[in-house]
């Protein structure tokens, strides 16, 4: 008998955790654990704090099952101590009786080896017998490394009885093999991903563990930093959610010491030195994979060692988990990465810009020019850091990454760039590239003003002429958003002069930029052929972002313009270039998706415009689940509104409102105020609208982009359409139309399809309202017309009742002969007459337009105006029929109006036997 046989029992160890008053009930993982079935073992592996034995303990007394508890100590690392506890646990519980003739102290008659394998067999045997079912919890299985316990384990799996349940809970991989389980389907594995609080748990555990009011924004921010820790959210600082640091930092708050000890002295001193090295080291990494992480330790360690240390950090589950961005990275939980850079900065004082420098180049030489900036940011040296920041513009501008320079410019302080000549000019084209030309030129009058230093000319002497190419370029754009397309003409041929023949990247940018200062001043006709030129010349060299940003502007001035044919076939060719770049300019491949859903928008090709918007968010590196672009929240809002929800589009419109105050750029205001006020109008939300335009300052207006002018001016014609409507004011529709017939022969020069067919469909209600039907058919008909070819469909339905009736008209005028049925069809005036009803697509008629005439007419006729039909067909005269349905006279007129319009007939007796042969009354 050995020391430990002499020492009493600690029975504490035996029972089931007691729960925390506000434990967060985790239905979804006891029901799991709930479904499966005797027979099986559980596997619960995650970091220290997750809720392992919280949950395993809510699970227990949930359930009434026969249960034996043991927690694990470092001590039980030891075979009598093992198998003494082990015993008591099954002895302890009268429900585990089963055992027969078993004792504790026959562990006393073997020798230990022997005991702890007799006590396995008779339990393997016990509880494949017809026994009651029981199940086994081991808690902090993860001290547990001694070979001749760990095979003993591996016995029990490999022979496992089906009336009993074992639940290991564990920080680390157990040291035995799991497969054959796992091959059986006998084995429930609960990781970190389903342990971790969702945001749900998370606001509902501080809520009533803190017994405060927290805000919505504060709960995000907690579970944004936790990461749904569990043990995180319950050691964090309540002044962390309601007084945070500047910068995020937990080290700045005093009280934040309990969880950095509980880092300290629970997930990092128990491993060996050589792993919190390593650990402390890497903690400067966002992400890291084997070979950076080799290049960190170059000095110390052979190679294939950074690939099992990675290894031995996920075995040992140490707060790493996948980087979402780069399959086979790995990154540290936010909150243990900041507890490791503070301890490696107070034990290594001396090598941390060293580390850092080291991982920047290593990123560099990559090509991850996002990540090799932020390497470089946290050395703190200025001068490091302008250095590398101009590196990575130069080596940007020469591979043709300028997205991914403009957003690594933004993230980069007004001081810093104000140091270097080169930086303040990529800062002066990303304003550029977002129209705040007011800012862009201030920052270009820097550059060149930096440039003629001595210190600036010496930075920019080895490629000069690309940088005297690109000012010129970008006062070219500057000048043609004032007008002055004849002089920015001139100082684009300058910079094609001055930049060298072979940078064809270059060259072609600076045509690609030529052709947007042509497309701001609506010469489409010159912007399509200077696209198409730089696609050209990016073709032939092999420039695949000059060739892709081509494609992709010139599928927006198609689209802009209406001729979303062209638009989808440079969208469709940008998107095959795509699969021969291995994952290059993804963040522009998205946009091609967002796009493509906005096509399809046009076209009410509502279920394609919903599946290309989710490959948006899917091929995008920073978008994810939700989008973070202000024309994104902008196709939401037409989207929701296309599908008659107009509560959802009022909460996109409010998102793009908060971000578009965030960009500082003038083009995203205005694209937001300019949707929210059509989709109000299209609602008959005139208010709003009107208050808009009172606060206008019209000669601000006049400065915008002509592209934009004309927009308002359609916007504003709406509105006095609205007016008129509304107020039954024949002036305000002659106003409307007025100012319609003013804009259209622009419209028509610029050649913009989508607002001439806007400009006709205003012109047509109009003059429905002024009961003028020729000039509505006219009008309408050229809508149809300009539309059909391009199957341009939403501008239609987005008119509402008033649409339909004229659609009602018009297929009966194609009836009558009045009207040409070639261009517009009768299939299409039909087809868009169907959609209004807001029938399934399964539901059309085939083949019939009589049969959808009738279809769509019983749709749209109210009650009421049945009501008035049938009474109409008895013969009732209009006063008769006010004083039968208890209403005016003028009421029955307005209903006889609307029956005239819907069934395109003019008179009562047409309207009756058009009425009968469809079924109506």
């Amino acid at each position: 008998m050995s020391k430990a046989d002499d020492l009493p029992i600690l029975r504490t160890k035996l029972l089931v955790p007691e729960l925390r008053h506000h434990c967060v009930p985790r239905e979804a993982l006891l029901t799991a654990l709930d479904e499966r079935d005797f027979g099986d073992v559980v596997l619960i592996c995650a970091p220290a704090g997750y809720g392992k034995t919280s949950f395993a303990a809510e699970w227990v007394r949930n359930n009434s099952v026969k249960i034996a508890w043991l927690t694990l100590e470092p001590a039980d690392n030891d075979l009598d101590s093992f198998t003494r506890y082990f015993a008591a646990a099954l002895a302890r519980n009268s429900n585990m009786d089963q055992l027969g003739e078993y004792k504790q102290e026959d562990t006393a008659n073997y020798p230990t080896e022997e005991a702890l394998h007799t006590l396995m067999i008779r339990l393997i045997n016990c509880y494949t017998q017809d026994a009651a079912d029981a199940t086994l919890v081991l808690d902090n299985f993860q001290f547990i490394t001694q070979e001749c316990i760990l095979e003993e384990i591996a016995f029990l799996l490999d022979h496992f009885p089906p009336h009993l349940r074992l639940i290991l809970l564990t920080r680390k991989e157990p040291d035995f093999s799991l497969s054959r389980l796992r091959a059986t389907a006998h084995l429930l594995e609960i990781r970190t991903e389903q342990l971790a609080f969702n945001f749900s748990e998370t606001s509902q555990f501080l809520r009533v563990s803190l017994q405060r009011k927290i805000s919505d924004e504060d709960l995000l921010f907690a579970y944004q930093k936790t990461e749904g820790w569990v043990l995180g959210l319950q050691l964090l600082p309540v002044e962390y959610l309601t007084k945070k640091p500047e910068d995020g930092k937990l080290v700045q708050l005093h009280n934040a010491q309990a969880l950095r000890a509980y880092f300290l002295d629970e997930v990092i001193r128990p491993e060996s030195p050589e792993v919190q090295e390593f650990l402390f080291k890497t903690s400067i990494l966002n992400k890291m994979n084997a070979e950076l992480c080799e290049v960190l330790f170059a000095e110390s360690y052979s190679c294939g060692w950074g690939r099992e240390m990675l290894q031995i950090l996920q075995d040992h589950n140490l707060f790493t988990f996948p980087d979402e961005e780069h399959p086979g990275w790995l990154r540290y939980h936010s909150l243990f990465a900041e507890v490791l850079r503070e301890e490696f900065l107070s034990r290594y004082p001396t090598e941390s810009k060293e580390y850092l420098v080291r991982a920047s180049t290593w990123f560099m030489n990559q090509h991850m020019l996002d990540e090799s900036v932020q390497q470089i940011l946290r050395t703190e040296d200025a001068d490091l850091i302008i250095a590398h920041l101009e590196n990575v513009t130069v080596q940007s501008l020469q591979d043709g990454r300028v997205l991914d320079l403009m957003h690594i410019i933004r993230t980069i302080d007004e001081d810093t760039i104000s140091a270097s000549p080169i930086l303040c000019l990529a800062y002066a084209w990303d304003l550029l590239e977002n129209y705040d030309f007011e800012s862009c030129e201030l920052w270009m009058e820097k550059a060149m003003a930096l440039s003629r230093t001595p210190e600036g000319e010496a930075k920019i002497a080895p490629f000069r002429d690309i940088y005297d190419g690109i000012i010129k370029m970008m006062q070219a754009i500057l000048l043609s958003s004032r007008g002055k397309a004849d002089q920015a003409d001139v100082l684009i041929d300058e910079a094609l002069e001055i930049l060298p023949q072979d940078n064809y990247f270059s060259r072609s940018f600076a045509m690609l930029h030529h052709a947007v200062a042509h497309a701001i001043e609506g010469h489409t006709e010159e912007a399509i052929a200077l696209y198409q030129q730089a696609i050209q010349i990016a073709q032939l060299s092999e420039q695949w972002f000059v060739q892709l940003m081509g494609r992709y502007q010139l599928a927006r001035i198609y689209e802009g313009i209406g001729r979303f044919n062209a638009a989808e076939i440079e969208l469709m060719r940008s998107l095959a270039i795509f699969s021969r770049l291995k994952g290059k300019y993804t963040n522009l491949e998205c946009y091609l998706y967002k796009e493509l859903a906005a096509i399809h928008i046009a076209r009410n090709e509502l279920e394609d415009a919903w599946e290309d918007f989710q490959n948006y968010l899917d091929a995008s590196p920073l978008v994810k689940s939700s989008p973070d672009d202000v024309s994104a929240h902008i196709f939401l809002a037409q989207f929701h509104h296309a599908n008659q929800d107009p509560g959802s589009a009022k909460f996109e419109l409010s998102l793009a409102q908060q971000l578009s105050g965030m960009t500082e750029g003038w083009q995203d205001d205005i694209d937001v105020q300019l949707a929210a006020l059509e989709i109000e109008l299209q609602r008959n939300m005139i208010e709003n609208v009107e208050r808009w335009f009172r606060r206008q300052n019209e000669k601000k207006l006049e400065t915008l982009p002509i592209t934009y002018r004309l927009r308002i001016r359609l916007l504003f014609a709406r509105l006095l359409l609205a007016q008129g409507r509304r107020d039954k004011d024949a002036e305000k529709l002659a106003q409307s139309r007025a100012e319609l017939e003013e804009l259209l022969p622009i419209l028509q020069k610029i050649q913009n399809i989508a607002l001439q067919i806007k400009a006709y469909i205003l012109l047509a209600e109009a003059a429905a309202e002024l009961e003028n039907e020729e000039q509505m058919l006219e009008e309408l008909g050229t809508a149809l017309m300009l539309a059909e070819p391009e199957e341009i469909r939403q501008y239609f339905l987005d008119e509402g009742l008033p649409m339909s009736r004229m659609l009602l008209s018009y297929l009966a005028a194609i009836k009558q002969g009045r009207v040409p049925s070639d261009l517009p069809s009768l299939a299409f005036v039909s087809d868009l007459i169907f959609r209004m009803t807001g029938k399934p697509r399964e539901d059309r008629p085939k083949d019939n337009d009589d049969e959808m005439e009738d279809v769509v007419t019983i749709e749209l006729l109210t009650p009421r105006e049945v009501e008035v039909l049938q009474l109409v067909a008895r013969g009732r005269t209009n006063a008769e029929i006010a004083q039968d349905l208890v209403i005016s006279v003028n009421t029955v007129k307005r209903h006889l109006n609307n029956i005239f319009m819907k069934l395109g007939v003019t008179t009562r007796i047409q309207a009756v036997r058009v009425a009968r042969q469809r079924g109506l009354i």
